[in-house]
């Protein structure tokens, strides 16, 4: 029996590897919220940070990610998980949290997933900043922002995308994450590299 068939008749655990079993489910075995309460530091660990997903999440190898940057610019740039270690790195900490934390509480009812407070976590991210790419391939000057697409999917297959402004591409706290808390990014928090892109 697969993973995700076992989640589907035992929801009450978290179907990822590496993560708690202290996780709260939200009953659909994709989300769980964080139990702080047992959080004594304001950096969650991996094991504790929580997890909002609409589909089941990707399973990519370390070893298979890559990214590309082309279109408005001088010279397309790929790099893979091995070279993008091998750039200058910076680290931050933030809190990532569900647009839809306290959805709960809401008067009327809001649609969606019913988190309580608990869908947010902050953690220490590393990675490379989105610009350090941006200037190795050039960006033309009548661009006017980058679209990301991202190797989850919909339910009907269609890659999530989502566009930035390229002043706000290029700020330097716009990383391509790929360590947190100093430890791989699981797979369910969206590794094995992330955009993280605070506000």
């Amino acid at each position: 029996m697969s993973a995700w068939r076992r989640a589907l008749t035992d929801i009450s655990a978290p179907p990822y590897p590496g993560k708690s079993p202290a996780l709260i489910s939200l009953g659909d075995g994709l989300n769980y919220s964080a139990p702080l309460l047992q959080v004594d530091q304001t950096v969650v660990s991996n094991e504790l940070f929580f997890l909002r997903s609409n589909n089941p999440p990707p399973s990519l190898s370390p070893g298979e990610w890559q990214m590309r940057i082309d279109g408005r610019v001088h010279k397309p740039v790929s790099v893979d998980l091995a070279a993008l270690k091998g750039l200058p790195a910076v680290a931050l900490e933030t809190w990532l949290e569900c647009a839809g934390n306290s959805r709960k509480r809401w008067n009327p009812p809001g649609e969606g997933n019913q988190w309580d407070d608990q869908a947010v976590s902050n953690a220490r991210f590393t990675g490379v900043p989105l610009s350090t790419l941006l200037d190795q391939a050039g960006v033309e000057a009548d661009a006017v922002e980058v679209v990301v697409s991202g190797h989850d999917r919909d339910a009907q297959g269609t890659p999530f995308q989502r566009g930035l402004p390229l002043d706000v591409a290029r700020k330097a706290e716009v990383i391509l994450a790929y360590a947190m808390n100093d430890q791989p990014i699981p797979s369910a928090n969206g590794g094995p590299v992330r955009l993280l892109v605070p506000r």
